[in-house]
């Protein structure tokens, strides 16, 4: 993140020489910036994987049901906010990084599974002999 303002942004000498430089000069966290600025790195870091088709980065669209087995999270339902169409997404992992796991049935998720991707965990426990390796999946209804 820092990186990107100093590669992209007019910033004082002491700015660019300080290691610890905070863009948004929050108090809350090390480290705050735009959430523009904050996008634009994350699709930068992510591009390989989506133009090889091995990520699946759906934006403008909000969870509405989660299909589960025991902690396992088998599918998630999105929302778009751009006309309301209902995409539906399956993977052998699936990252929440929703506040504390509130999309499962409307309830919580539980256990590990639950876990912001911000806590640097991964979690898989397979439900059924199928859970093999397979990338993202996406089912479009009509």
């Amino acid at each position: 993140m820092r990186a990107s303002y100093r590669r992209n942004y007019p910033l004082t000498a002491e700015s660019q020489a300080d290691r610890a430089f905070n863009p948004g000069a929050g108090w809350v966290l090390a480290l705050c910036f735009e959430p523009k600025v904050g996008r634009a790195v994350l699709e930068a870091l992510l591009a390989p994987w989506v133009s090889a088709g091995r990520i699946l980065l759906v934006l403008h669209h909000r969870p509405v049901a989660v299909e589960c087995c025991g902690d396992l999270v088998r599918a998630v339902t999105l929302k778009s906010t751009r006309g309301g169409g209902l995409l539906t997404v399956a993977a052998d992992y699936v990252l929440e990084a929703l506040a504390a796991g509130r999309h499962r049935r409307g309830g919580r998720l539980a256990g590990r599974a639950a876990r912001p991707a911000g806590a640097g965990e991964s979690y898989q426990r397979p439900c059924d002999s199928d859970a093999g390796s397979r990338s993202i999946r996406a089912a479009v209804p009509e």
